[in-house]
């Protein structure tokens, strides 16, 4: 059977993170799997902006995909929780289904939740995690989910999204409380985006970091995403390999 992995991720602001970030890890792919292996945006913003034929949306690449006549799709949902992107995969896979003998999709990351703490987040050091969210502000169940995983079973590990910055707040006092003044930040995002220098590192006050350094907690900067994290890669290499 004729077969392709195809990678779905929101996208990225700029075409040297797709040569720096999306192409490394689809090169990886191809060299773990020796698998015809393609990427789709889900956010047609992303799209337009950079207008470059590198850069296709999903229901673009799938209809690609379809023309050179390929069976089965694995498709890698490079998302964290359930959010629009994810329903917008959901919907185009039910859309094709009709298309492929086969369609097997990886979950949302933090679907996994222990697997993906135990094998990318763990650390010695106590470490804030900040993901995304829902811009919708509706509940994610993924996310939550993932939240009371981590609340109760990893005392050094904290979880924050930039939707709900407001809760830095409890989690400032909490690690006060115990005498933790000292932290590292690791986001949850894939690429090295405007949310790094805007949301998360800017010294302007209400950046996370200047949020805790504000209240005499010193952070550590992981200043690099996801797809450059070679545990995080691994993983998503791993989750691949029990599909195929």
């Amino acid at each position: 059977m004729k077969e392709c992995i195809l990678v779905s991720a929101f996208g990225t602001s700029n075409i040297e993170g797709y040569e720096k970030q999306f192409k490394p890890f689809l090169e990886k792919i191809k060299e773990e799997f020796s698998i015809d292996s393609f990427v789709g945006f889900t956010s047609n913003r992303i799209i337009d902006k950079l207008k470059d034929d590198r850069v296709k949306s999903l229901e673009d690449k799938i209809e690609e995909i379809k023309a050179l006549e390929y069976e089965k799709l694995i498709l890698v949902k490079l998302v964290l929780s359930d959010g629009k992107e994810n329903r917008k995969i959901d919907e185009l896979i039910n859309k094709n289904k009709i298309n492929f003998k086969e369609i097997i999709v990886t979950n949302p990351i933090l679907s996994y939740k222990k697997d993906f703490i135990e094998n990318c987040l763990t650390s010695d050091k106590c470490t804030i995690l900040i993901s995304h969210g829902r811009e919708d502000g509706l509940i994610d169940k993924i996310s939550d989910d993932f939240k009371f995983e981590i609340e109760k079973n990893y005392d050094n590990l904290k979880y924050l999204s930039l939707n709900r910055k407001e809760e830095s707040k409890n989690v400032i006092e909490n690690l006060l409380s115990i005498g933790i003044n000292n932290v590292k930040f690791k986001p949850l995002l894939l690429t090295k985006g405007y949310h790094f220098s805007k949301d998360i590192y800017s010294e302007k006050d209400e950046s996370f970091k200047k949020i805790f350094v504000n209240n005499n907690i010193t952070v550590e900067e992981v200043n690099f995403g996801l797809l450059e994290d070679g545990k995080f890669i691994e993983f998503i290499i791993n989750k691949i390999s029990k599909l195929i």
